[in-house]
């Protein structure tokens, strides 16, 4: 190869190589914003809020049954980076982000909405995106809720708060509330009211303990065996 061509190869590679360089810098630690062709625009994304189409969005977890729709993907990630609607929220209230391999993932609300805790329950959440609003499993989990009788200590190798159930109220599409999750410890299915339970550090950082309520109620025991919301711990058998 001519010594001119190998001199031009040489400077191509060179720019080819800074200008990934430059574009990995901007990924990593520029501002992300959502493509013109696309249905909104993102500025001062940050793990605790961003501004989207003009409205100002703070972190704020909730559960929801999924997402809707894809509003829009954010430039220099992979396909399926973006934000998303939630389901059921026709106002955009609601948006769930995620970023591709940097792991930025999150839910956020925006600012002045407030989600409420109280009020008529109208759909029950779980952890796994699943939910239900059918009144009679609405009125067997507002009977959970409400159990009361003498309360025993436990102690678990896994200690199953993630499996929580919560309230959503008046129609809202989103919940924070939730009453307490299930439980089993001792050959016995608990409901541990929210707060009752808390993480030690032997013989693992997951192992739990606390108070909790022994179910005996055989309609509850029979609702609860059909794992509507997917919240027994795998350890149980009916």
């Amino acid at each position: 190869m001519k010594r001119w061509k190998k001199v031009l190869l040489g400077i191509g590679i060179t720019i080819s190589v800074f200008a990934a360089l430059i574009a990995v810098f901007l990924v990593l630690f520029g501002d992300i914003r959502i493509g013109p062709a696309n249905a909104g625009r993102f500025t001062e994304l940050e793990r605790t809020g961003f501004v989207y189409n003009g409205r100002n969005y703070r972190a704020q977890a909730f559960q929801h049954s999924g997402t809707a729709r894809f509003l829009g993907g954010i430039e220099g990630h992979s396909s399926g980076s973006g934000i998303y609607a939630i389901k059921g929220d026709n106002n955009r209230d609601f948006l769930y982000v995620t970023t591709g391999f940097r792991g930025f993932k999150g839910t956020y609300v925006c600012q002045g909405v407030v989600i409420p805790t109280s009020g008529t329950v109208t759909e029950v959440f779980s952890g796994f995106r699943s939910s239900t609003t059918d009144f009679a499993d609405i009125a067997m989990f507002e009977r959970i809720a409400s159990l009361t009788g003498e309360m025993i200590e436990f102690e678990v190798d896994y200690l199953n708060d993630t499996r929580k159930f919560y309230f959503a109220y008046d129609n809202w599409p989103v919940a924070t509330h939730s009453p307490g999750f299930i439980e089993y410890a001792d050959g016995n299915l608990l409901f541990v009211r929210a707060g009752d339970s808390y993480y030690i550090d032997f013989p693992s950082s997951m192992a739990g303990a606390g108070r909790g309520i022994v179910i005996t109620d055989p309609d509850i025991l029979r609702f609860l065996e059909t794992d509507p919301l997917f919240l027994l711990p795998g350890s149980y058998r009916p």
